[in-house]
């Protein structure tokens, strides 16, 4: 029985209502898939047949252009799921989803799925309001590509995962999930402007390098220095 991650299912936002024994259930009838980095897990224009729930790692969400250029969509790790939407309108997949960095999920047939989604009312409105939440983020995201700089883009970033990782309260010390290229991509600039923006905040303070992937956040003068409010 794959029940390796029982209690990253039990964690799930998503999933998280749903009693033990049913999560060992759908657990005993999922496929655990370990992914390297750079691995898809699927691609836009495929047809999905099973949805996926992350147990270990990061993966994005990306939509590429005619020549190439990557957008970023979404950057999703332990705990989250990726999919759904085949689980709803079994049309293909419109952007690929692409391994940060090695990772296992959870691959959940769509039968199965669909099973949970009539035997639990609540599950749907959870599905619902997690759709939701995704829309306004790509709505705020698109928004501030158009209106924001690029410092404020990236402080925006880095504010958000403040907030992530606090639980919704800011945490003055963040673990940096992204790579430099990653942030760019994010927010819509070159890898160039997002190290020369990153330097400034750095020099005025608004941010302490920890660690490689660790940083401390001043966030009255990162919104100061970025003029956000």
């Amino acid at each position: 029985m794959n029940i390796e991650y029982i209690d990253t299912l039990e964690e799930s936002k998503l999933l998280s209502p749903i009693s033990r024994n049913k999560l060992s259930k759908l657990a005993s009838e999922s496929t655990l898939k370990n992914l390297n980095r750079g691995n898809y897990l699927f691609t836009d224009g495929q047809k999905l047949e099973s949805m996926y729930l992350i147990v270990k790692g990061r993966i994005k969400l990306v939509k590429y252009a005619a020549n190439g250029k990557e957008t970023i969509l979404g950057v999703y790790g332990v705990g989250d799921t990726i999919g759904e939407m085949a689980a709803i309108d079994n049309r293909p997949a419109t952007h690929s989803a692409v391994v940060m960095e090695p990772s296992t999920v959870y691959q959940i047939g769509l039968p199965a799925f669909r099973n949970l989604l009539r035997a639990d009312p609540g599950l749907s409105l959870r599905l619902a309001a997690a759709f939701g939440q995704r829309l306004r983020e790509a709505e705020s995201r698109i928004s501030g590509l158009a209106s924001d700089r690029v410092d404020q883009r990236i402080a925006g970033l880095l504010l958000k995962l403040s907030r992530d990782q606090g639980n919704g309260k800011p945490a003055g010390v963040i673990s940096l999930p992204y790579r430099r290229q990653d942030i760019a991509d994010i927010v819509g600039t070159s890898v160039e402007t997002c190290i020369r923006v990153l330097s400034a905040f750095e020099r005025s303070g608004a941010i302490e390098k920890i660690s490689r992937t660790r940083l401390r956040l001043d966030l009255a003068k990162l919104q100061a220095d970025s003029d956000l409010h």
